[in-house]
């Protein structure tokens, strides 16, 4: 064994199973003799993935502050956008409500609910974003931010105040993008003294998907050099985390999902049937069977994965497993709320 030798581990820490927020804890082990020199980590991350918080001052760290400045200035352009520049506000005004008037125009219960599962929704909300987009200006970096402040900002109708704090975060912004360009990846992080191991943790946020899981492949390249050399040394490590669909949405399906469990129950049930041709005369008749049926699916879906159910079914969460949860509970309310009750005791 030579005296270059170390090892890099990537470890997810626990989190909660419906989070699109994941800590990962990055442990390099000096298994040599020599000192090692951390160089530098770069996280190798797909576009919809952020990067929330670095607990180090790696390249990462200064990209991830760099995009939040960017960010920051964006915001304020829009602003003024939005204020200063009626037209275009107007506009993208239009585009919603636009999009509003396609999802919802001639549209009943049934159909709103076969656009979800279509697909049909997610598409017309992309294209109504990707509309409001070409009325937008974003900044992405110091030249975008010196463009913007010429055009927009230096306004006489706006205030003093507001022209400094833009100002301010530009050259914050052209720091940052010289400390990027200038090499910050070939100074040294932290010294790794022989059998010991340096560890940092890093907070990803994951871009969701409106119906099904999506899976992801991140990576995070660690380079390392021994005291006294030049030559560094590279290594990977990786993971495929599955990120869970948009809550919201999958609790909408659920709730639509009950009451087609209680329809469906209607057909069985006499009691039930006898209520429903009275729906117009004696409302509760149904409609206490629909909100039992609602409850009980919105609050054992959210805890399903923590009962027998998950083991026994090995769903992971879905559109399925909403639409499945969801017809049950109202199929079956009672005995779920039966199970609920025996459970307590």
């Amino acid at each position: 064994m030579g005296t270059f030798d170390f090892s890099v581990d990537l470890t997810e820490l626990q989190s909660d199973l419906r989070s699109n927020e994941l800590a990962y804890k990055i442990s390099i082990q000096n298994r040599g003799i020599q000192t090692l020199h951390l160089l530098s980590i770069t996280p190798f991350l797909p576009d919809s993935v952020k990067l929330s918080e670095a607990r180090d001052q790696s390249f990462a760290a200064v990209s991830e502050q760099h995009d939040t400045i960017a960010k920051e200035l964006d915001t304020i352009v829009q602003t003024v956008l939005d204020t200063e520049e009626s037209i275009l506000f107007a506009k993208r005004v239009e585009i919603g409500k636009e999009w509003i008037r396609q999802v919802f125009s001639g549209m009943g219960f049934l159909g709103i609910y076969v656009s979800m599962f279509s697909g049909q929704m997610a598409k017309q909300m992309g294209e109504r974003l990707r509309k409001e987009r070409a009325f937008r200006y974003s900044i992405e970096n110091y030249q975008d931010g010196l463009n913007a402040q010429s055009v927009f900002i230096n306004k006489s109708s706006l205030a003093e105040a507001l022209k400094e704090l833009y100002r301010l975060k530009l050259e914050k912004l052209n720091r940052l993008e010289q400390r990027i360009g200038g090499g910050i990846q070939a100074s040294t992080l932290a010294s790794i003294q022989p059998s010991s191991i340096f560890s940092t943790t890093y907070v990803l946020c994951f871009k969701r998907r409106p119906l099904s899981a999506r899976k992801y492949n991140i990576s995070f390249e660690v380079s390392v050099a021994e005291e006294g050399k030049s030559e560094g040394q590279v290594s990977i490590a990786s993971a495929s985390p599955i990120i869970s669909p948009q809550g919201y949405v999958l609790n909408l399906i659920v709730v639509l999902s009950s009451i087609l469990g209680v329809i469906l129950k209607t057909a069985v049930d006499p009691i039930l049937r006898a209520a429903a041709m009275k729906i117009w005369t004696e409302p509760f008749g149904l409609g206490w069977p629909l909100a039992y049926a609602v409850i009980v699916a919105l609050v054992f879906f959210n805890v399903y994965e923590f009962s027998n159910l998950a083991d026994r079914f090995k769903m992971a969460l879905s559109w399925r497993s909403a639409l499945l949860i969801g017809v049950l509970c109202g199929l079956m309310s009672d005995r779920v709320i039966a199970a609920l009750q025996a459970f307590l005791k």
